[in-house]
């Protein structure tokens, strides 16, 4: 068993996980999808010259406000759909 990482072109980290030795290149499913062996964790790691590496602090505070924007994005977007749905 092997851990993978499936990174865009950008080298933005989109998921990780473990899977069979054999199964690694299988785990890629776009033509925008690259995948390599090894354990990453996509708030604090990219993927540079197909190699994980931590982000700088900075781009780690950036993720992390655009996580915080989306949450709340979806949270209005929630309350909205209920809203629109509820009973009268």
């Amino acid at each position: 068993m092997k851990h993978f990482t499936v990174c865009d072109t950008k080298g933005r980290i989109l998921r990780s996980g473990f899977t069979s030795d054999d199964g690694i290149s299988t785990q890629a499913s776009g033509p925008d999808e690259r995948v390599i062996e090894g354990l990453s964790d996509d708030r604090i790691h990219k993927v540079v010259r197909k190699k994980i590496v931590k982000m700088l602090e900075g781009e780690i505070k950036k993720g992390e406000e655009k996580r915080s924007q989306e949450i709340e994005r979806m949270k209005k977007a929630d309350k909205k759909k209920r809203a629109k749905n509820a009973p009268r």
